[in-house]
């Protein structure tokens, strides 16, 4: 799905600018629209319009957007909402080709307002322009000066042109999100304001960002979305390009949502259903302005960590244990240096700490150059993914600072896959010197380490470990191998086994040699299964055969189950599936999916046995679930109290069934287009700490998948 790039070119790309409703009080909003054209320096035409004036600003003011003898990207309509649809219907005629509506008194004030917006919206339409708005504070374009907004002024400050941009439902956010980025010499790209959403919404203007040349990072303020799918497919755009996208959603409790609602008048959905959506896309979700403008600012330098390794360096224990302190509750690893490193590392400072954190001391005041040092000894060793250093109060040193800058730089130019962080007070000057090395620098320890995290799970997303990559597997599992709608257990599980889901010890032999020769492999007792892609119900056809003690058991049943599937019609002898025999559980649990029409997958879990089929015990959500989500799922089983310990039996490890379920959730994501069912039944769960295996496992494959193969 490519969302409209050329249709939004005019409005957050143009070259020339109406402001309809335009005031010669550079102070009110008709005014300050033009007050910031000039004072931003605009690479395009403007004209103001508004049959009081003939000249405003030293340019000249047209009573009409018609009398305008230019043709024109965008118009600014600035008038009370009353007189709105005539001025749009005049703009169409006119052949203008996106308009930005500031008016307020649409859809955020009731009925009437939501007719009034549709009837916007339709007009527009017919004429092919695009809308921003109504109820926005409008656009900037730093690059080309379009400052198409009454919040901006060069009274704010100046903010360096850039590279990250940001959409917002919230005008209000404009003016404070710029000044922010303005203290900080954050450089920033765009701001789109998107108001109520007539016509351009949130999910059009990821998407501009993603496909444009000018963005790398995007920043999102999210208070809901209308049309779910179109959000997906612009994250996805968004992750297809290597573009990090970092959401500020609010709106997680129920105030919050009925806030959003009247704010907005967006749809806002329960909050879980977009933690997953942002996981699946690889968004990164925040809880504030300020850490939305940190991590933004630290993507905007271009490198993302390969893996979840990380080396603390510090001039100071304190400051050391403080970010280890956070990081070790984080999804993030924290490894010592080996032996031998941290031998070379104590020949260079005898008195360092050389576990990680890593702490020069303040040996690192009287010897600047022993920095570059420690951090190659470590690097070399080949373990870290990103670095964050704390040096105190050095940026404020000039010479020691100087040899620590050279230091840095080396080491960035020398391993260009490590992205380096930096804590350090310094003063603009310093801080200007620093952004030149290409490490983004920050005043506050935590700060980092919590931008760190944050790069952490963008890498994870953008270089995926080797688990994640297995998830894509499909696109190397060669389907010719299977003939059957119904992929035998074997095939299941090595399927299963791509997203760890932790499956019995098994192996399928084809003669009763092999079949001896693994039961003593896998140790007695062990389980005999026939196998055959025409059969899915292999206990019906009595095919499974428990607790088998010894080789002449195994031999007899061998011969026992190639003969049955023998004597079934039409079935195909696959093998003898020989597996471990399995402790007895404490429950038996049931994980499924099934193909909604409407929904796509849906995932459900339940308990096995009688609990599902005489009480339909079962909790379903649509894939994927996170860990949480899942969780909550099996606590609203009926017979959640067997699983958290009844009667004197110990609680079962329901954090390791909550991984089985969220892996099958994104299992089924992930072959949404070949998949038609999928049954684990029995999942044999354990006491905690024990975990969890499937015993059995059955996927049921689209037919269109088969007739692809063929």
């Amino acid at each position: 799905m490519r969302l409209e790039l050329d249709s939004l070119k005019p409005l957050l790309d143009p070259n020339s600018i109406a402001i309809i409703g335009a005031s010669s009080d550079l102070t009110k909003i008709g005014g300050l629209p033009i007050k910031s054209l000039l004072d931003f320096k605009y690479q395009g035409r403007i004209f103001p319009i508004n049959p009081k004036y003939e000249e405003i600003a030293g340019l000249t003011c047209y009573p009409h957007i018609s009398h305008v003898p230019y043709e024109i990207d965008l118009a600014i309509i600035v008038l009370p909402s009353s007189l709105v649809l005539q001025t749009v219907r005049d703009c169409g005629t006119h052949g203008v080709k996106s308009i930005i509506v500031m008016s307020a008194g649409f859809s955020e004030i009731g009925e009437q307002g939501r007719r009034n917006q549709e009837e916007l919206t339709k007009i527009a339409n017919n004429y092919g322009m695009r809308i921003l708005g109504p109820n926005t504070v409008g656009m900037f374009n730093l690059k080309k000066g379009a400052i198409a907004n009454f919040a901006i002024t060069s009274s704010l400050g100046e903010v360096p042109k850039g590279r990250i941009g940001i959409v917002s439902q919230s005008g209000a956010f404009c003016g404070y999100i710029y000044t922010l980025a303005s203290q900080k010499q954050i450089g920033l790209s765009y701001f789109i304001g998107t108001g109520n959403e007539a016509d351009i919404d949130v999910a059009d203007c990821i998407a501009y960002l993603a496909q444009g040349e000018h963005t790398d990072v995007i920043a999102v303020y999210l208070e809901g979305c209308k049309d779910g799918r179109k959000l997906i497919s612009s994250l996805e755009m968004a992750k297809k390009n290597n573009k990090p996208v970092i959401v500020l959603k609010t709106g997680k409790s129920e105030i919050g949502s009925k806030a959003a609602l009247s704010h907005t008048a967006s749809l806002v959905g329960e909050d879980a259903s977009y933690d997953v959506i942002f996981k699946q896309t690889g968004a990164y979700r925040v809880e504030s302005i300020q850490e939305m403008l940190d991590i933004a600012y630290a993507c905007s330098f271009g490198r993302l960590p390969q893996g979840k390794n990380i080396a603390i360096f510090t001039v100071s224990g304190g400051a050391g244990i403080m970010m280890a302190d956070y990081l070790a509750f984080q999804d993030v690893n924290l490894p010592e240096p080996e032996e031998s490193v941290r031998k070379k590392l104590l020949q260079l400072v005898p008195f360092a700490s050389i576990q990680n954190p890593v702490d020069f001391t303040g040996h690192l005041v009287n010897n600047p150059k022993i920095f570059g040092d420690f951090l190659r000894e470590v690097l070399d060793n080949g373990i870290y993914d990103m670095i964050v250093t704390f040096t105190g109060i050095q940026g404020y040193k000039k010479e020691a600072f100087e040899e620590l800058l050279s230091a840095m730089k080396e080491i960035h130019n020398e391993y260009p896959h490590i992205p380096q962080l930096l804590t350090t007070l310094f003063t603009p000057e310093t801080k200007k010197k620093i952004h030149k090395t290409g490490i983004p620098v920050f005043d506050d320890p935590i700060t980092m380490v919590k931008v760190a995290k944050a790069l952490s799970y963008l890498g994870n997303h953008f270089y995926p470990s080797t688990q994640s990559e297995m998830k894509w597997i499909k696109k190397k599992l060669d389907l010719s191998l299977f003939t059957s709608h119904t992929l035998t257990e074997v095939h299941s599980k090595q399927l299963l086994q791509y997203y760890d889901i932790p499956v019995t010890i098994e192996k399928m032999v084809k003669t009763e040699e092999e079949a001896v020769k693994v039961a003593n492999e896998i140790g007695y007792p062990v389980v005999l299964k026939g196998m055959s892609p025409q059969i899915s119900h292999k206990t019906e056809a009595n095919l499974v055969h428990l607790n088998v003690y010894n080789d002449v058991e195994v031999i007899r049943l061998f011969r026992y189950l190639r003969q049955r599937i023998f004597q079934i019609q039409d079935a195909e002898f696959e093998g003898v599936l020989v597996q471990e025999m399995l402790d007895r559980p404490i429950a038996e649990i049931i994980v499924g999916s099934k193909n909604d029409l409407l929904f796509g997958p849906m995932i459900m879990v339940g308990l096995g046995g009688v609990f599902v089929e005489a009480f339909k015990d079962v909790s379903i959500r649509k894939a994927p679930v996170d860990k949480n989500e899942a969780l909550k799922m099996i606590q609203e089983l009926k017979g959640f109290s067997i699983l958290n310990g009844l009667r004197g039996q110990p609680p079962v490890d329901i954090e390791a069934l909550s991984d089985l379920i969220t892996s099958v959730s994104h299992l089924v994501i992930d072959y949404a287009a070949e998949m038609e069912e999928v049954d684990l039944n029995p999942v044999m769960v354990y006491p905690v700490g024990n975990g969890v295996k499937v015993a059995d496992a059955l996927i049921k494959l689209k037919k269109k998948t088969l007739e692809k193969v063929k």
